[in-house]
């Protein structure tokens, strides 16, 4: 839910307040094989919090494929579009494995707010990591941000020939990460 799509378009909207996004995995701006992922809000003091499905190769979290994530089928079909667009506010991002302006496997993946204090928080595979021959971009136009990842590879990020940019354009920030970032 909240902005999937796979072979068409998902893209709902909301124009403003104080918004609580949850879901257990797959949405909130999530692109599949020839799909665009949309979700945009125009602003308030946002949640985005996005659990995971148990992971088959046991990586300590989660899979989550949400706020602005993108994913292809290896080796059979390339990933999607997928953009999360916040407009404004102190916003909470909180996801763990594969999130947060992410690409996987040709895919595209966006996540950008466009102001307030935020906070980004997951476990791997996040926060402008691109994978597998896919882009992922996490961008935050100012404020005083957080991002931390518990784990490693993301915070800007490219793997197997991926693109990983994590664009912070102002504030006093903060980063956390234990390997394989920044």
């Amino acid at each position: 839910g909240e902005g999937p799509a796979a072979f068409g378009t998902g893209a709902p909207s909301d124009l403003g307040g104080d918004d609580r996004y949850r879901l257990r995995a797959w949405g909130q701006g999530f692109g599949l094989a020839g799909g665009l992922g949309l979700l945009w809000d125009r602003g308030g003091q946002d949640l985005y919090a996005a659990a995971g499905e148990p992971d088959f190769y046991q990586r300590g979290s989660g899979l989550s494929g949400a706020q602005g994530a993108a994913f292809g089928f290896r080796g059979r079909l390339g990933g999607g579009i997928a953009i999360l667009l916040d407009d404004g506010g102190d916003d909470r991002y909180e996801a763990q494995m594969f999130a947060q302006g992410l690409g996987y496997y040709y895919g595209l993946g966006l996540l950008w707010d466009r102001g307030g204090s935020d906070a980004y928080h997951a476990f791997r595979y996040a926060q402008g990591n691109g994978v597998h021959e896919a882009a992922g971009v996490l961008g935050d136009d100012g404020g005083d941000d957080r991002y931390a990842l518990d784990n490693g590879y993301g915070q800007g990020m490219g793997l197997d020939l991926g693109v990983g940019a994590l664009v912070d354009r102002g504030g006093d920030d903060a980063y956390r990460a234990r390997f394989g970032a920044q």
